[in-house]
């Protein structure tokens, strides 16, 4: 989070020979350290509510919402049950899938086809985890 100040940015501030006087006394000095590791302290603080929000909203998104049991008798006979969770992050998804087919849809030529009909065969892939 440090700016990284080259000699060229520096040497484009002057500064008032009051101003000189003013910033070369002790107490300006440690002020002005003073404030720098607050204002760097205050960062941090925010990044880690940001990150901690962040990780809240991520565990609401991944808890599961809905489970739908489905039996199915497998190519050997057997009866298996299957569950399936769909967590609030699929909701969202398949939400944005339908809007992104909407716009795709009412602007093109496709103009009578019942989205809620199509059958999605892309995959969404979360790269948020990586």
């Amino acid at each position: 989070m440090e700016p990284n100040f080259t000699q060229e940015h520096l040497d484009k501030v002057s500064l008032s020979h009051e101003e000189l006087e003013y910033y070369s006394k002790p107490d300006e000095i440690k002020r002005l350290l003073l404030e720098r590791s607050y204002y760097q302290l205050a960062t941090q603080k925010l990044v880690e509510k940001i990150n901690t929000a962040s990780n809240h909203l991520n565990s609401i998104l991944d808890t599961p919402i809905s489970i739908t049991k489905r039996t199915y008798t497998n190519s050997l006979g057997f009866k298996q049950t299957q569950l399936i969770t769909k967590t609030a992050r699929d909701f969202v998804y398949e939400y944005r899938i339908k809007e992104l087919a909407n716009k795709i849809f009412s602007n093109s030529n496709y103009k009578g086809i019942d989205i809620d009909n199509i059958k999605y065969t892309f995959l969404i892939k979360d790269d948020s985890s990586e």
